[in-house]
C-alpha cells in the first residue's frame, strides 16, 4: 500500500469516527453555509428543535431564530465568516412547535482544503433547566429581601414607638411605666432580630442577644 492510499484510508477512518461522534453527541450539532442555509443536522438537534434532518437541511437557519433576534444571527454569521469563533454565547432559539429554548451556542468557521471558510459549525446546548433554576433562585432572593425589609421596618417601628412611650412616661414622672416600656421594647426587638437571623440561615440562641455587661451610657 502506497503512502497516498494509506493516507486516504486514514482520512476516511477519521471522517467516519468524527461523524459517529457528531451523531452520538448529546449536544445539538449542525452547520450552515455562507448563505445561512442548514447543511447538516445531528440527532440531538432533532431532539432539541423538533425538526428531523430531512425537514431542516436545505432550509434557512432563520427557522430557529425568534423574530426579536433576527439581527443577532446575521452578526454571528458575519463574525464567523470573517474567521472569528463564538464561544458559549447564551441566547434563545425557537423549536418547530413554537416554544422558545434557552441555549448556549458555540459557532466555528469550517474551511475547505484551500483554507477558504465555506460553512459555520454550530454546537448548541439546552440550558433551559439551568435558566429556570436561576429564575427561581432570583425570585426566592427577592421574596426574602422583601420579607427582611418588612421585618426591619417592624424593628424600627417597635424601637421608635417603645422609646417614645418610655420617654413620655419619664417626663411625666412615671418611672415604673417607663421601665416596663423599655423592657417590652427590648423584648420585641430581640424577637424580631432573632427572626431576621433565623431567616438568613444563621443559627442563634436567644441568649446570644443578651449582653453580659450593661451598656455604658454617656
Amino acid at each position: 500500500m502506497d503512502k497516498a492510499t494509506r493516507r486516504s484510508g486514514l482520512e476516511h477512518e477519521a471522517a467516519h469516527a468524527l461523524a459517529a461522534i457528531v451523531r452520538s453527541s448529546d449536544d445539538a450539532i449542525y452547520s450552515k453555509d455562507r448563505n445561512a442555509i442548514i447543511t447538516s443536522w445531528n440527532p440531538a438537534a432533532e431532539k432539541l428543535y423538533g425538526y428531523t434532518a430531512e425537514e431542516a437541511i436545505g432550509r434557512p437557519i432563520s427557522i430557529l431564530i425568534p423574530g426579536d433576534r433576527k439581527g443577532e444571527e446575521i452578526d454571528i454569521l458575519e463574525r464567523v465568516l470573517a474567521g472569528d469563533r463564538v464561544d458559549h454565547y447564551e441566547t434563545v432559539r425557537v423549536a418547530k412547535d413554537g416554544h422558545r429554548v434557552d441555549v448556549s451556542v458555540s459557532v466555528s468557521p469550517v474551511r475547505d482544503a484551500s483554507g477558504i471558510i465555506v460553512e459555520a459549525a454550530v454546537i448548541a446546548r439546552d440550558v433551559s433547566e439551568r435558566k429556570q433554576m436561576e429564575a427561581q433562585l432570583e425570585a426566592a432572593n427577592e421574596a426574602q429581601a422583601a420579607a427582611n425589609r418588612k421585618q426591619a421596618l417592624l424593628l424600627n417601628d417597635a424601637v421608635v414607638q417603645g422609646l417614645a412611650v418610655g420617654k413620655l412616661a419619664l417626663e411625666t414622672g412615671k418611672h415604673e411605666e417607663a421601665l416596663k416600656s423599655v423592657g417590652a421594647t427590648l423584648e420585641r426587638a430581640k424577637k424580631i432580630v432573632t427572626s431576621l437571623l433565623s431567616e438568613s440561615g444563621d443559627e442563634i440562641d436567644p441568649g446570644d442577644l443578651v449582653r453580659d455587661e450593661p451598656v455604658a451610657l454617656d
